[in-house]
């Protein structure tokens, strides 16, 4: 239902709902579910205040269970700055030993480390 309510497929575009059905998720330990919520605090969407710290513990929830997702929007943030301060180790910290992601995150994830293959 959080899905419907973020992107207004069916009912009304409403974040709030949206994170009060991505919550529900969340108590039962649904890893998307978690990346949605910390993608709302993020991105503050929908009039909900941005709150990196917020976004960052549900993020680190479901990617210290092994959500890709989650683990490569940790090492983006960190190796852009969006929303916490610019640092590279902390990116590469914060995806390369956790996943086997995407072709094109670890591509990202080499180029940050100084790789070459």
């Amino acid at each position: 239902m959080g899905d419907f309510y973020a992107s207004g497929r069916g009912v009304l575009k409403d974040y709030s709902e949206a994170e009060k059905w991505f919550r529900l998720a969340a108590a039962q330990n649904d890893l998307d579910a978690k990346w949605n919520i910390g993608n709302i605090y993020q991105r503050g969407a929908g009039g909900i205040p941005k709150h990196f710290a917020e976004a960052e513990k549900w993020y680190l929830s479901a990617a210290n269970q092994g959500h890709i997702r989650s683990q490569y929007t940790l090492a983006a943030a960190y190796r852009q700055g969006d929303g916490v301060d610019r640092d590279v180790h902390e990116a590469a910290r914060s995806e390369p030993g956790r996943c086997s992601c995407t072709v094109y995150a670890w591509r990202d994830v080499r180029k940050w480390r100084g790789c070459h293959y």
